[in-house]
């Protein structure tokens, strides 16, 4: 297996205007490390590209033209992975915002009024609601904006491996819109292989 790009912490990835620190863990790219020159890559990998989904779809259709083809079924935004909401989220404080004042403003401005809270209790809870990232969906549905759809296209195949065709392997190559998450042109090619051994009797 060849190895990946030189690395000196636990992932790898493009680093690029401030993107990393706001990547959730869970869409970082583990990466075991054989001996001191050689990398083995997670079942799974993220290509964060910077060009529109219309300039992106094509090239990776042509890529992988003779194998599968990528099947395009657009989504309601509402949809999203809970680490690629968090992501959309931490890039539009002002989603943010109409969270954090939606439904939870008179009932805290009421409990200062009956002094259940101090004033600075009740900022205090407002700026905390303001920084969440982890949302549920039923509270999304309050932005008019999580019903709309992103583009998005999927494609997979299997097949088996090895002398004795004891590897069974997946693979889905998935791509979809980013713009609506970054609020610039962006993205997102999510490579997933699994692998898998049959019982065997020796």
């Amino acid at each position: 297996m060849k190895a990946f790009p030189e690395s000196e912490g636990s992932d790898w990835r493009i680093v690029e205007d401030g993107l990393h620190r706001h990547t959730p863990d869970a869409l970082r790219i583990p990466v075991v490390v054989l001996g001191d020159q050689h990398a083995m890559g997670a079942e799974r990998a993220y290509l964060l590209v910077r060009a529109s989904y219309e300039q992106v779809r094509p090239v990776v259709s042509e890529a992988l033209a003779g194998k599968v083809t990528l099947v395009e079924t657009p989504l309601p935004l509402l949809t999203l992975d809970e680490p690629w909401r968090r992501v959309m989220l931490s890039r539009h404080p002002q989603w943010r915002d109409i969270l954090a004042h939606s439904g939870s403003e008179p009932d805290l401005d009421a409990a200062v009024r009956e002094g259940a809270l101090m004033p600075e209790e009740r900022d205090w809870r407002r700026n905390q609601a303001l920084a969440r990232l982890d949302i549920s969906p039923k509270r999304l549905l309050s932005l008019p904006r999580m019903k709309s759809l992103y583009s998005r296209a999927e494609s997979s195949r299997e097949w088996v491996q090895g002398w004795r065709k004891q590897y069974h392997v997946k693979q889905t190559v998935t791509i979809f819109d980013a713009e609506p998450l970054l609020g610039s042109p962006a993205t997102v090619i999510d490579i997933h292989r699994r692998e898998g051994v049959r019982n065997s009797v020796f």
